[in-house]
């Protein structure tokens, strides 16, 4: 559980910031998450995407653990991945512990800001 390393502090408006590490378009996904206040306005970009089935998922590396993301979001971030540098996003499904409502509902009132300090958003359809 790579939230578990990462807590959120809930009086600084604080947000979990995805690394994709950069590597080839054949190698498997590696990140890892840092925590940011969104008063310190850090450098990252936002994808919104369609979460697609959560029965059908590929592995993904996170903080040195498995996680089982949607194929959606898998081929998102391989598309999105780059080969010679690394890439600082948002994303959702993983940035926020989905087993945590109380950090849920915390996020949720984030949003909007998150979005908009965003330094780039991407959509994908799939």
């Amino acid at each position: 559980m790579p939230w578990l390393e990462t807590p959120l502090d809930t009086r600084r408006s604080c947000i979990r910031i995805l690394k994709l590490h950069k590597g080839a378009n054949d190698s498997p996904i590696t990140c890892s998450l840092q925590v940011a206040a969104l008063d310190d306005d850090p450098e990252y970009e936002s994808l919104s995407y369609v979460w697609g089935d959560p029965a059908e998922t590929k592995p993904i590396t996170v903080n040195g653990e498995t996680f089982n993301a949607t194929e959606n979001l898998a081929d998102f971030l391989h598309c999105l991945r780059l080969q010679i540098a690394d890439r600082l996003l948002w994303v959702d499904a993983i940035c926020i512990d989905q087993r945590n409502d109380k950090e849920k509902n915390g996020q949720l009132r984030l949003m909007a800001r998150i979005y908009r300090q965003a330094k780039e958003a991407h959509i994908w359809f799939g």
